[in-house]
């Protein structure tokens, strides 16, 4: 079994790392930076558990796409004044926000301990969860 620095999966190492540690909704100022990190935090996640087989790493191009799909998204929610469109884009973001809520749940059942870092991976998506709460 490989051991990996916590402090790596969590990219506590990095400028700003506090974002992906606390809780609720990110201020508008906040949410560039944390989809930053939370490309890095996948990256950090794919290059530790990557060599456990060809279908983890598979996933790792299609949940950088969703990030940045998931950003573009609440861009788009900021934005959008038409209520027509407001409404498929709020839906559209949603449904991504279901779909990471699943990724980040399988990244933390990879590791067995410690506790906290599950709760770390399950935060990432809770707090994309709660800005989406709040801006709707």
């Amino acid at each position: 079994m490989t051991r990996v620095p916590v402090n790596m999966l969590t990219c506590s190492d990095i400028e700003g790392h506090q974002l992906l540690r606390t809780y609720g909704p990110l201020a508008h100022e906040e949410v560039p930076p944390y989809f930053d990190l939370l490309r890095m935090t996948f990256d950090r996640w794919f290059e530790a558990v990557g060599y456990i087989g060809p279908a983890v790493y598979a996933n790792y191009l299609q949940n950088r796409e969703l990030i940045g799909m998931i950003e573009i998204l609440f861009d788009e929610v900021l934005e959008e004044d038409d209520p027509m469109k407001a409404w498929k884009v709020r839906k559209e973001l949603r449904m991504a926000l279901d779909v990471l809520d699943t990724i980040v749940a399988t990244m933390a059942q990879v590791f067995h301990a410690p506790p906290a870092l599950h709760d770390f991976y399950y935060n990432l998506a809770s707090r994309l969860r709660a800005t989406y709460d709040y801006i709707i």
